[in-house]
């Protein structure tokens, strides 16, 4: 009798160990910025402004190589694949597709919209019985007594849409969103302008993920009605909510290599994270934008703090194989550790402090090897 209970409580025992790999398994499977309009390659300067904790010894320097673990280390945000859209490369392509595919909804958020074809697209839209909503930065605009968006949202309040100047709760709304139908929205580091499709290294991504989806659509109705809200999905990354924390998290915690694109350089508390990384053994590689001066000197407002930055071992290049709008980080590529961002979010106090800015975390493999593929090719160019 006691080797029969023994027998029956092994075979529970194997089969909780089954279950619980099976589960393992699944999980693992599942798991400034300036008025281009006026000037498209103008400086960030007449943009509105736009100690590390402890983090575990740093891998070997070959981590690309190494073996990749079949769980990953960190958590794998949704179970939703996303797609990674680059620019120059994709053009408006995806863009219109998306708007062109609407049923019966599209929420926008934009700095910048002033490219013909797309705002034909969301004026077509309604005409065709589309609720077409958009949100657009206006006081920074203003305040310069230059207005970028007015024609477009003119042009869509005629078709039956409507058009929404943004809060002066943010110094900037920076964001760059398009959400369909409340189920798929594409998170943009390009605006909805002529320039991004053709003369900028930019990012985009769009997902269905139903927790990224609907936290921007609440986000984009709470924006609209001009009232407070604090969003809380682990993977998108909001200014002025979250962005700093988020960002300085993703270079605090890398091991071994990390990889950054920003159109700017003037966050002090970002800089001296990305020395500390290169301090503590990562290998960090940063490409900048070259601003040109809004004083026509010609200066370089990103130079100094690359010099300061290759004095301290970060390798920083100024990108001039295409305008580096772009705003990006890689770390731990090819490691289990393996994370990344893209985002609207500059290396500025104005930008993660006080605008509306959206970013997302990605941990998609898909996306992450096209990233890590676009940096070295841009890398080996400049």
């Amino acid at each position: 009798m006691r080797t029969r209970k023994m027998k029956v409580l092994i075979t529970a025992l194997v089969l909780a160990q089954a279950m619980f790999l099976s589960g393992v398994r699944a999980r693992a499977a599942s798991a400034a910025e300036s008025l281009r309009a006026a000037s498209p390659l103008s400086a960030a300067a007449l943009h509105d402004a736009a100690a590390a904790p402890n983090v575990p010894a740093p891998a070997p320097a070959d981590a690309r190589a190494a073996h990749r673990h079949p769980q990953t280390a960190h958590k794998a945000y949704g179970s939703y694949s996303g797609t990674l859209i680059t620019e120059p490369d994709d053009g408006r392509s995806p863009v219109l597709d998306l708007i062109n595919g609407a049923q019966r909804s599209i929420d926008v958020t934009i700095y910048t919209i002033s490219d013909s074809q797309v705002v034909d697209a969301l004026v077509a839209a309604a005409q065709r019985g589309v609720a077409v909503r958009v949100i657009y930065n206006y006081n920074s605009f203003a305040n310069r007594h230059i207005y970028p968006n007015d024609k477009a949202a003119n042009a869509i309040i005629s078709a039956g849409g409507q058009a929404h100047q943004a809060s002066s709760a943010f110094t900037i709304t920076h964001q760059k969103t398009i959400t369909v139908d409340g189920a798929t929205s594409l998170i943009m580091t390009f605006n909805l302008s002529a320039s991004y499709f053709s003369n900028t290294r930019d990012f985009g991504y769009i997902t269905a993920d139903p927790a990224q989806v609907g936290e921007i659509e609440n986000v984009f109705q709470a924006d609209w009605d001009n009232t407070g809200v604090s969003p809380s999905e682990p993977s998108l990354v909001w200014s002025p909510n979250n962005s700093r924390d988020k960002i300085l998290s993703i270079i605090n915690n890398a091991r071994s290599t990390l990889l950054v694109d920003n159109e700017e350089t003037a966050d002090t508390q970002c800089m001296n994270a990305l020395i500390a990384a290169a301090s503590r053994g990562v290998s960090v590689r940063f490409l900048t934008a070259v601003l040109s001066s809004s004083s026509g000197s010609g200066t370089d407002g990103n130079a100094k703090e690359r010099d300061v930055l290759n004095q301290a071992g970060v390798q920083a290049k100024g990108a001039t194989n295409h305008y580096m709008h772009g705003k990006m980080l890689l770390a731990d590529y090819g490691t289990s550790y393996e994370r990344g961002f893209i985002g609207s979010e500059n290396f500025s106090s104005t930008s993660l402090d006080k605008n509306r800015e959206l970013g997302v975390i990605l941990t998609n493999q898909s996306a992450l090897q096209k990233i890590d593929g676009i940096f070295e090719s841009d890398w080996s160019a400049n």
